[in-house]
């Protein structure tokens, strides 16, 4: 991870909701593919922010189901 905490960061910010298609390690790189809805992001400031190196960080929104509780019979 970027360590950022002696820098001060003016770039843009582009938050949105994706799901992980696919990802690829070559050597020393890692290739990402994400899927999201076009309508949820502003195409704009994407390809102004996709001009300049870019700091990823993910975080996972998982909802699980969690197994019912077992009845006790009497």
């Amino acid at each position: 991870m970027a360590n950022n905490s002696n820098k001060t960061l003016t770039g843009q910010r582009l938050s949105f909701n994706a799901g992980l298609k696919n990802f690829k390690a070559d050597g020393d790189a890692v290739t990402i593919t994400l899927i999201a809805d076009a309508k949820q992001l502003d195409l704009n400031t994407l390809n102004k922010i996709s001009l300049n190196s870019l700091t990823v960080d993910f975080t996972s929104v998982q909802t699980e189901l969690l197994p019912e509780p077992k009845k006790v019979e009497d």
